[in-house]
């Protein structure tokens, strides 16, 4: 049928929608939040005539099941919307690059119970099998082995996540079938008789447009395409921040509260790109009004933490990671974003300071610590054999696997890197002071010097 276009059309696609032109498919692509917001409002024109919504999760999905009961007419009055959520069918070999990063983003996020889902979905899009994957022991591959399989480069960070998450995986039992042959179920159930009541939505994260069944659901159903591209990195960005401020004013009119132009700005300037904290933190200024209809920049200033503080976190541990692409790549995203390149030194240079102390510690054996060891023996016997030491209490404060998760990162540099990275920092924050240079410049140059090896990785 057609193809739409941003948030923008969505608003064209349930007119048509309410004025009787419905689809047997839809397909909604694009960033998480985004897609789920808007499969709520299309699920609910859908069924503003009454039916029935069922919600299905695609990591967990039996696509058998779901095409049979698409293919069974209900007895059920109304539409039968059968919605799969986060659903792999357009997952492919070309996108695994984007999968492993959903993996690494959810384990640094939630453990490896939160990677599960996106490692099975990665291991469908290659048709391997998580027992097949763990003999392969992937963390050990070498890059020829791994281009082969992944069809992308093999990342120099320690895989340690990901081997903890397979582990995990595996552990949890065989999953669906691999989404390639799934895929070709669907093709063949919406290629032919469906019951006039049945209606299929699919919300997808990461798509392959060169698909078979991409290709068909744009041709006979439709796609609303919500990836923010513009067709330059200025474009982008008025775009991106057109549809956080839509996201905004929605969600203040849904409280029936106002917020000026300036302070809009400012509270963008403070989430960045991130639609779920921009309507998660416009709901919290918003009940923070209590019966006053305008937001204030009182509000804003008491009520907000700095989001975006967590995307330079973000930069220390692709460094972390010696991933030199993803480091460049996050740095300079800061920078379009307005952070002041000393601040992002000053950042560098205290985790390079929390790795010396941790580093030094693995040097000197203490607590009994050894590349490998897993969180859960750490926890048990590493981490309070080194709280018996004492003077560390700030070092060893927190979350135990967030300590677990230093020693692991101090593992990937030698105390003679470390030391020498605190010498290239004061040399960069010099240059940033009173040099001619551009920071661009001066900060690409620190993290290439930082990243290069200066002997072997004890």
């Amino acid at each position: 049928m057609t193809l739409f276009k941003g948030q923008n059309q969505l608003a064209t696609l349930l007119d048509g929608i309410r004025s009787g032109t419905v689809a047997r498919v839809y397909l909604v692509v694009g960033e998480r939040f985004l897609c789920r917001r808007a499969a709520e409002e299309l699920a609910g024109a859908l069924l503003a005539g009454g039916g029935q919504l069922y919600r299905i999760d695609g990591e967990e999905e039996d696509p058998l099941r779901t095409l049979g009961r698409l293919r069974t007419a209900s007895l059920l009055p109304g539409r039968q919307l059968y919605q799969v959520t986060d659903s792999p069918l357009f997952s492919s070999r070309q996108e695994t690059g984007k999968l492993l990063d959903r993996v690494r983003v959810a384990h640094r996020e939630g453990g490896a119970a939160r990677a599960v889902r996106p490692l099975r979905t990665l291991l469908a899009a290659i048709e391997l099998s998580p027992a097949d994957a763990q003999e392969e022991n992937l963390a050990q591959l070498s890059a020829t082995r791994w281009q082969a399989l992944f069809a992308c480069d093999k990342p120099a960070e320690d895989l340690g996540w990901l081997t903890e998450t397979l582990t995990q995986l595996v552990a949890a039992g065989a999953g669906r079938a691999h989404a390639g042959g799934a895929a070709d179920h669907y093709l063949e159930t919406l290629s032919g008789p469906l019951p006039s009541t049945s209606c299929l939505l699919l919300l997808s994260e990461v798509v392959d447009k060169r698909t078979r069944l991409y290709k068909f659901i744009k041709d006979q159903g439709v796609v609303l395409d919500l990836e923010v591209e513009g067709s330059s990195k200025a474009a982008t960005q008025r775009e991106r921040k057109a549809l956080i401020q839509d996201l905004v004013r929605k969600t203040l009119a849904g409280f029936g509260k106002t917020m000026s132009g300036p302070l809009q700005d400012k509270l963008l300037e403070r989430v960045g790109f991130h639609p779920v904290a921009a309507v998660l933190e416009t709901e919290k200024l918003a009940l923070a009004a209590a019966e006053r209809t305008a937001i204030e920049a009182a509000d804003l200033e008491a009520l907000l933490c700095d989001t975006r503080q967590e995307a330079i976190y973000e930069l220390t541990e692709a460094l972390g990671r010696r991933d030199p692409d993803l480091t460049l790549g996050i740095l300079h995203r800061l920078l379009d974003q307005g952070f002041h390149a000393l601040a992002i030194v000053a950042t560098i240079r205290n985790q390079t300071d929390n790795l010396l102390v941790f580093r030094s510690l693995i040097d000197e054996g203490a607590g009994g610590w050894r590349r490998g060891m897993s969180a859960e023996t750490f926890q048990r016997d590493c981490l309070p054999a080194l709280k018996a030491r004492g003077g560390l209490d700030k070092e060893l404060g927190g979350h135990p696997f967030a300590v677990y998760s230093r020693f692991r990162t101090a593992e990937n540099f030698s105390l003679t890197e470390l030391r020498r990275g605190l010498d290239l920092l004061f040399r960069a924050e010099m240059r940033l002071k009173g040099s001619p240079l551009r920071n661009t410049t001066v900060l690409d140059h620190l993290l290439c010097s930082l990243l290069s090896p200066t002997g072997a990785v004890g």
